[in-house]
């Protein structure tokens, strides 16, 4: 039976550190919600844009490293068959 009351006891100051923690945080925000959305949007509009640039120049590589070995191939394989 002691037990369970230190099981309540920890849920409660579990719920209740939360509860501070929310309140402290609405408190001490920089800018309102509006705002940081706004902010947090265009961060993540740049950030997509240099993730896009970064995947297209990789794939570009790839493409151009796979075609230069499929062309080493080819040739290979034409030196072969004439033989």
């Amino acid at each position: 039976m002691a037990r369970e009351n230190h099981t309540f006891e920890y849920f409660t100051i579990g719920i209740s550190a939360a509860a501070l923690g929310v309140v402290a945080g609405f408190l001490f925000a920089p800018a309102s919600g509006r705002d940081t959305r706004k902010r947090w949007g265009k961060r993540l509009e740049a950030e997509q844009k240099v993730w896009k640039k970064k995947g297209q120049k990789a794939v570009d590589q790839f493409v151009e490293y796979a075609s230069d070995r499929f062309q080493e191939g080819r040739e290979k394989f034409n030196d072969l068959v004439a033989r």
